[in-house]
């Protein structure tokens, strides 16, 4: 008699957890945001002159995501984050940085509580504000404001996902983040340090924490 109270009180605990696992499978879309860090680095060509438009600049920032999972394993996302501009005396430089990411999410649980994941994310990265500096012919240096500055990206990194409840998500994310510069000027902003640049790939690392839900 004693037994039928405990073979009761786990049937009711194995259904109870069998429904939150299908809830679990059939909730597709999440949506959150994040906290993000971008550590861009860039070692430029030299120009005629021997300057660089060497980039080394810490930014914080943060933004959205959404996403959807196609299996249980494959999720397609899209991220949208706005920086911090790097501190200027040049009030001309005045702006933001932004960046958004489309692509793959490719992972596994490890339990019912972590997972882990892979990213693949092509996406752009912009500047906004940005000064630029062209020399006449007569020697000087005029200095004019680029108004769209916008450059190919690829996010390509991992995490680690950890799920509180079956609707809540802590995700972990750390990647390299390759732009492609093009007249990108030089560190500081300062426009007098790149009177010549040429194209080139500059290897980002940028790492976020984030909270997601999903439905």
């Amino acid at each position: 008699m004693k037994a039928k109270p405990l073979i009761l009180l786990a049937t009711v605990s194995l259904l109870l957890g069998l429904e939150a696992h299908a809830q679990s499978r059939h909730r597709k879309f999440e949506v959150g945001g994040q906290f993000v860090g971008l550590n861009a680095h860039s070692a430029g060509f030299p120009d005629s002159l021997g300057l660089t438009n060497d980039i080394d600049d810490l930014v914080l920032g943060g933004g959205l995501r959404a996403g959807y999972r196609i299996t249980e394993n494959i999720a397609v996302e899209a991220e949208v984050n706005v920086f911090q501009r790097p501190p200027t005396d040049d009030p001309a430089t005045l702006g933001r940085w932004s960046q958004g990411l489309f692509g793959l999410k490719v992972g596994r649980k490890l339990s019912s509580n972590i997972g882990v994941f892979g990213k693949f994310r092509p996406g752009f990265a912009r500047f906004d504000g940005i000064t630029s500096a062209e020399l006449l012919p007569d020697g000087s240096v005029t200095v004019r404001l680029i108004k769209d500055n916008t450059f190919f990206a690829f996010d390509i990194g991992g995490g680690v996902e950890l799920y509180p409840s079956p609707r809540t998500i802590v995700r972990l994310d750390a990647g390299d983040v390759i732009i492609r510069y093009t007249g990108r000027p030089g560190d500081g902003f300062d426009p007098i340090s790149n009177l010549v640049q040429r194209t080139h790939y500059g290897h980002n690392f940028q790492f976020s924490v984030g909270f997601a839900v999903r439905f």
